[in-house]
């Protein structure tokens, strides 16, 4: 797949707004839950994912991401042939509830 990667960021400005796009070398560094999408055959943006799991092969062909889309289909994408962009994942604060309140009542009671 020959693709113009600026060109095509260019293009597709609007779609990628708060994406990166990651080089083969880079995949390692993309964090767990963070949003996926590809350039398809067709050369057009399509949503992935979230990412599961990078899996490294013993040449850049054989690298696949594992990602989970929103309904929970398991997706695989080689990255060599099909460019991919992320997003970091915005994980929520979780909130505290009563028990764990209390847990950390007690245990500040103990220092």
């Amino acid at each position: 797949m020959s693709v113009d990667i600026d060109q095509f960021i260019l293009e597709n400005e609007d779609k990628l707004k708060d994406y990166v796009y990651v080089t083969l070398d880079e995949i390692d560094t993309i964090p767990p839950g963070s949003y996926i999408r590809f350039i398809n055959r067709e050369n057009k943006l399509s949503g992935g994912g979230f990412l599961t799991f990078v899996v490294k092969g013993e040449r850049d062909e054989q690298t696949k991401i594992i990602l989970r889309s929103i309904v929970g289909r398991k997706i695989q994408i080689r990255p060599y042939f099909f460019p991919i962009f992320y997003k970091q994942s915005k994980e929520k604060p979780k909130k505290e509830n009563k028990k764990t309140k209390a847990f950390k009542n007690i245990l500040e009671s103990l220092e």
